[in-house]
């Protein structure tokens, strides 16, 4: 299935035309969001759109499309294959992920149990984020991301929707390829199964030929439990941040595995304040930090750090 068709199936009939008559590049979208009783919003990689009732784009909110809280039911509907309760677990996080490894982000009323989130009912809001492959978009990093001739365990930081999934999966489809940076044994601890955008089990995204997927695992666990089974060389994981991670980490450089991750910031002092990822600096449990930024290509790189804080050069 393709980009379009995988998106379009998952819109109410009416948004779905109006969507389709507005002829999307969905390469350069990174989002769509419906919310109940408001306009059809469009998020372009730097601007932001609205669905307009004519099936136009446009700037103007008062133009736009309005959702029905009954398109909103049926966009989920659509999104859990009418199977809803099948992916309670995920709708604890506040998302799920679908075909493609397009992930729907949801809001509305939280069903409490003895004070933890047990799922979400009276849906209101969703925010489908489109995954994007944008192949050879990591090359260019990829020589730097080296030293002494092997891979220095990396740490992506970025501010959300400046592509770092998008970069990571290029990251890893290139490192487990071959070729003259790559030829590891590479293996992805993919808890909401963004990365690989892995269907019935099998990834849909291009990861390379030297890739293992776990999906669906928690991160911390999915990590110990591929080097228990699959020995890879590298270990990838998107988004991480709890304590359990960072142990997790901690064990997988001591069994000689190199890193690549990713995880929401701005800055090395950012990262300092958040709750156990002051580790990451204290102990240079990382060689190399990437930080990206808004820009008119997904993964841009706005400086890269070595494990001191210092600038490494880039290449022009």
């Amino acid at each position: 299935m393709d980009r379009e068709k995988e998106i379009l199936r998952l819109f109410p009939e009416e948004i779905r035309e109006r969507l389709r008559m507005a002829g999307l590049d969905y390469g350069n979208i990174r989002e769509i969001r419906l919310r109940a009783g408001r306009p059809v919003q469009i998020e372009g990689m730097n601007r932001r759109y609205y669905l307009s009732r004519s099936g136009q784009l446009t700037s103007q909110a008062s133009q736009a499309y309005t959702a029905a809280r009954e398109e909103v039911a049926e966009f989920m509907e659509y999104a859990g294959s009418y199977s809803l309760y099948a992916y309670g677990e995920e709708l604890r996080e506040g998302f799920l992920t679908v075909e493609g490894g397009h992930r729907v982000g949801v809001a509305g009323k939280v069903i409490l149990e003895e004070g933890r989130v047990q799922g979400m009912k009276y849906i209101t809001s969703v925010n489908l984020r489109i995954s994007h492959e944008v192949k050879g978009c990591a090359a260019p990093l990829l020589p730097l991301l080296k030293e002494q001739g092997r891979f220095a365990n990396t740490l992506v930081v970025s501010p959300p929707g400046c592509g770092k999934t998008t970069l990571l999966r290029d990251l890893i489809r290139l490192l487990a390829s071959g070729g003259e940076e790559g030829g590891y044994t590479v293996g992805v601890a993919d808890e909401r199964g963004e990365i690989g955008g892995s269907y019935l089990g099998v990834p849909t995204k291009d990861l390379g030929t030297s890739c293992d997927v776990l999906d669906g695992c928690p991160k911390s666990q999915g990590m110990l439990m591929l080097l228990r089974s699959m020995a890879p060389q590298i270990l990838a994981v998107d988004e991480v941040g709890r304590r359990e991670d960072v142990e997790a980490i901690a064990y997988a450089r001591c069994c000689g595995c190199r890193i690549l991750a990713t995880m929401h910031g701005d800055s090395l002092e950012e990262l300092d304040r958040k709750p156990y990822c002051r580790d990451f600096r204290k102990d240079q449990m990382f060689d190399r930090y990437v930080f990206l930024e808004m820009g008119e290509r997904p993964g841009q790189i706005r400086e890269i750090l070595d494990k001191e804080g210092r600038p490494v050069p880039c290449l022009e």
